[in-house]
């Protein structure tokens, strides 16, 4: 029961950051696609603490990349950066 209390409280912990720091409002399906993301960082870390770490590490850099590359590099298609994403 603790383990569950505290999961829900991290996560919304996470939560609160987009909705009163970025948008100021709780968007319709802001976190669609969050839950996917979370099994394959979960799949790729193959289920231990430091794997998970490393692959959440590894998937926000591609995340992170993939929406600043349009800005950087103008000769790049947008197909390139959302395929990219996934």
């Amino acid at each position: 029961m603790l383990a569950l209390c505290l999961g829900g409280a991290c996560a919304g912990l996470a939560a609160i950051n987009d909705v009163m720091g970025a948008q100021h409002r709780l968007l319709l399906n802001f976190t669609a696609g969050s839950g996917f993301i979370g099994i394959a960082v979960a799949l790729m870390g193959r289920n231990h603490p430091l794997g998970i770490v490393l692959a959440a590490i590894l998937f926000g850099a591609i995340y992170q990349g993939a929406a600043s590359s349009p800005s950087r590099c103008r000769s790049c298609s947008a197909s390139l950066s959302s395929s990219s994403r996934g």
